[in-house]
């Protein structure tokens, strides 16, 4: 078990722009030296959910010298394992969850990067780097890889079929996943999925996990409409539009500008503005450390009309992400303070990149 935890006094990377640089690297290695422990297998179990894969990577790691070592692992900080009797292995295991690319609105790709297992080369005794920054892989190594990923097709959206672009796999399918393994494989290039997505894909994925002794819920939802999701919702000959108010809560927050968030917001927000059909009720509540409302000479809706279409799509147009902290209870709270007009129901929704601190009062709200 890990007995310490420090920050590394050394690189964990290098770039080929330093002059100078230092052979550390990731991976199992001896205290207060260069040299590696040996990796055995690395292996890797990914379940994959709508837009999110929940990544396993495990690497086994063995003591060939006579005597015992102190090792610590370095992925990037460094844990200081303590001691490895000869001839014993350590298991180490990462578990992260990330995001998948989308590619064209037709599938999803996701990739397990090779780098995740530090090459390392018996003949000297350490992890070997390529000069270049297009990095030359090993062929040939003294360990290897297993590989298993379960795609949920999910009870409503289909999954139409997995593709690898990079080995050869073994797949078998099920009502509920499409299951992909292989063993042995060779660390020479990226292993890399492309999930086809039926043409009419569910706009909307919702998946919760229990955490913390089953107290506590995370929840990840995976919005992604087209024009024709809104068009259904929003048709002018759909009674609903009589009877619904549509409240549209935009995050303008600093974080927002990463990565160009905003610039995504704007667009969403504008395709939203233009999907609203004549005669509906609507509003615009933009919102960060402070919250601003398009339309607050209203009660809390206005009628939407050319001029009051030109005022929200201007707007869309013109967001930026100025408006500091992440506060999404207040604006909520002023929505809750001021319930639709008699006889109109209201759908919120809300575009934001979730990076909200006090999520236990907004839940409550």
């Amino acid at each position: 078990m890990p007995t310490g935890l420090r920050l590394p006094i050394t690189p964990i990377y290098r770039s080929t722009r330093d002059d100078q640089y230092y052979q550390a690297c990731m991976g199992l290695q001896k205290t207060n030296s260069s040299s590696v422990v040996p990796l055995r297998h690395v292996s890797a179990e990914v379940w994959i959910h709508s837009y999110a894969a929940d990544v396993t990577l495990t690497q086994i790691y063995i003591n060939q010298e006579s005597n015992p070592i102190e090792a610590i692992y370095v992925f990037p900080i460094e844990i200081n394992v303590g001691a490895l009797p000869p001839g014993k292995e350590c298991k180490v295991k990462i578990r992260y969850v990330t995001e998948l690319d989308l590619i064209d609105g037709s599938s999803i790709r996701f990739v397990v990067p090779t780098t995740i297992a530090p090459r390392y080369d018996p003949r000297f005794g350490t992890s070997q780097w390529n000069d270049e920054t297009q990095a030359q892989y090993v062929q040939n190594s003294p360990y290897s890889m297993s590989f298993r990923a379960h795609v949920d097709r999910g009870e409503y959206c289909q999954i139409n079929e997995v593709v690898n672009m990079s080995h050869p796999l073994n797949v078998s399918v099920s009502l509920q996943t499409i299951d992909v393994s292989s063993e042995g494989i060779a660390l020479d290039r990226d292993i890399i999925l492309y999930i086809d997505l039926p043409q009419s894909p569910c706009p909307v994925r919702v998946a919760a996990e229990q955490y913390d002794n089953d107290s506590k819920l995370a929840i990840l939802t995976a919005l992604s409409p087209g024009q024709s999701n809104f068009v259904s919702i929003l048709n002018a000959q759909n009674p609903i539009t009589a009877t619904t108010e549509f409240i549209f809560i935009v995050d303008c927050s600093y974080s927002m500008d990463d990565e160009n968030r905003i610039a995504l917001a704007r667009d969403a927000m504008f395709l939203f503005v233009r999907s609203l059909p004549m005669g509906a009720y609507f509003n615009i509540i933009r919102f960060g450390s402070d919250f601003r409302v398009l339309f607050n000479d209203v009660i809390m809706t206005t009628l939407y009309d050319e001029k009051t279409a030109k005022q929200a799509e201007d707007l869309a147009h013109s967001m930026l992400a100025d408006l500091g902290g992440t506060e999404l209870l207040r604006p909520l709270q002023y929505l809750k303070d001021r319930p639709p007009a008699s006889g109109r129901s209201r759908q919120v929704f809300l575009l934001t990149d979730g990076e909200i601190a006090n999520t236990d009062e907004v839940n409550n709200t």
